[in-house]
């Protein structure tokens, strides 16, 4: 009977013992290392697809088998050629020119198995290996696509599909600056808006700083803002409109940020002591610094105004189209400036304070510069449109947003 006991008790540690290792196995998968996945072949493979008439073309792919349900990040590349040896993004690094692309990576970026790519994005990006001049086009053009994962530090690309495009003539540009957004208590109205209709409103965007370089690629590099913050402010710095995912938030020290990914929030960035503050920002590093200014004080302005040629008869008038006041919660003191209007290329203007032209900024630099502060230089429009002006008054900084 003792005997009998015994078995039964060492039978149970041992089925006690295989179930432990069987729950460590299955809470504690082996990562698999991939070295490809599938695409999928899009239905319209055999059809032209019109760039131009197309808003986006759809893609699908199976997961790499990490082993589990590992969230990657997937992009779609092209190629005139099937060759992926030299990037766009490398070709337009290489000042000289003499750098050729064979293969483009559309920039945004998927954690899911399926994409709806920009068709716009696809042309100009095609332009940017082809170099067609304008008007020499072919009315076909045969790519190829295929899809690129991410994770874990490693890159792998899926198989290659065979595509037939009407492409279209790009006017290929250098990316304009990107630019991140501050949403808080103390942020324009104080109403933690986030959306595009929020942008100077309930938000202010940090702006392109002089003598800064940016990616002609991805638009990144250093970006800032100066303006006062009242005691107990609280805010947040948004990477992309509309998402809380992504963006600068707070470390837990004393003006510390750290960048958050997705996940839960981090917290508020917050600034105890009312004063003048200062915030760089690389975006394509994410580092930011906060720091605060020795000045106790700087000057307020009732109004600000774009005097220039653009206006009627003579121009240049202070006492017309007056920008409006980003920042109206209580408290805070409005030092940013927002307007919308219509300009040619070739009109001049500056920034001119309280309908005169005694406190002015200007600058040569278009579409976004540091203006001087009493400078005779005129800002001068190269490319006509209508733009959404933003200017700060501390800094001197503006950018016209087409």
């Amino acid at each position: 009977m003792k005997n009998i006991i015994k078995s039964s008790v060492l039978l149970l540690f041992s089925l006690l013992a295989l179930a432990a290792c069987s729950d460590d196995r299955d809470s504690n998968p082996t990562v698999q290392s991939p070295t490809t996945f599938s695409l999928n072949t899009p239905v319209y493979a055999s059809s032209t697809i019109d760039l131009a008439s197309s808003s986006a073309i759809n893609f699908s792919w199976s997961q790499p088998d990490y082993g589990f349900p590992a969230v990657a990040n997937y992009q779609i590349e092209f190629s005139l050629n099937n060759s992926w040896k030299v990037s766009t993004t490398k070709a337009r690094a290489d000042k000289s020119g003499k750098t050729i692309a064979d293969y483009t990576t559309i920039e945004d970026v998927y954690n899911i198995c399926k994409a709806q790519v920009n068709a716009a994005k696809i042309a100009r990006g095609l332009e940017m290996i082809a170099r067609w001049e304008e008007g020499k086009v072919p009315a076909t053009q045969k790519v190829y696509a295929r899809c690129v994962a991410s994770y874990a530090g490693d890159t792998i690309s899926s198989n290659v599909v065979t595509l037939t495009v009407a492409p279209y003539y790009v006017e290929v540009k250098d990316h304009a600056p990107v630019l991140w957004y501050m949403t808080g208590n103390c942020i324009a109205n104080g109403k933690w808006g986030n959306s595009e209709d929020a942008v100077g409103v309930s938000m202010i965007p940090l702006l392109p700083l002089a003598g800064e370089e940016y990616d002609v690629n991805t638009g990144t590099g250093t970006i800032g803002y100066t303006g006062y913050f009242p005691a107990n402010a609280e805010f947040k710095i948004i990477e992309k409109l509309g998402s809380w995912d992504k963006g600068i938030c707070s470390d837990g020290s004393p003006l510390g940020t750290k960048y958050r990914d997705g996940g839960s929030d981090p917290g508020n960035i917050k600034i105890d002591q009312a004063g003048y503050y200062s915030i760089t920002l690389n975006t394509k590093t994410h580092a930011c610094t906060i720091k605060k200014l020795t000045a106790t004080t700087m000057p307020l302005y009732a109004k600000m105004a774009m005097p220039g040629s653009y206006q009627p008869g003579s121009g240049w008038d202070p006492t017309a189209n007056f920008m409006r006041k980003c920042t109206t919660a209580a408290g805070v003191e409005n030092h940013d400036w927002t307007a919308t209007v219509t300009l040619d290329t070739g009109h001049q203007l500056q920034f001119a304070a309280n309908g005169a032209l005694t406190d002015t900024w200007s600058a040569s630099d278009f579409p976004y510069g540091t203006g001087v502060k009493g400078g005779t230089a005129r800002i001068t429009v190269i490319e006509p449109g209508k733009y959404t002006v933003f200017f700060n008054d501390i800094t001197g900084q503006y950018y016209f947003l087409k």
